[in-house]
């Protein structure tokens, strides 16, 4: 396994299968865009393969943060902290 800040993150709220999901979706979505970008296109071809994986990977992330009760909290402290700051100026 991997040791990135995500998965200590979703090690952390108990939410390991997560992590595990978006690491198996990431690694066949990266091997078939590798595949299929890299044979045609070359060195191009390998880093359109290597961010579209990070972009799938990505949003699987934020799927699982919005579906969660810590995507809503965050929002309202961040929106909370914004409008402060605009108080303040």
């Amino acid at each position: 396994m991997f040791l990135t800040p995500s998965s200590f993150t979703y090690s952390a709220a108990q939410r390991r299968e997560v992590y595990l999901s978006a690491l198996t979706v990431g690694v066949i979505s990266g091997t078939i865009l590798s595949f299929a970008l890299a044979s045609q296109y070359g060195a191009t071809g390998s880093a359109l393969a290597n961010f579209g994986r990070e972009l799938v990977v990505s949003l699987i992330y934020l799927v699982q943060i919005l579906r969660s009760e810590f995507g809503r909290d965050a929002g309202r402290a961040l929106l909370h902290i914004l409008l402060a700051r605009r108080r303040s100026l």
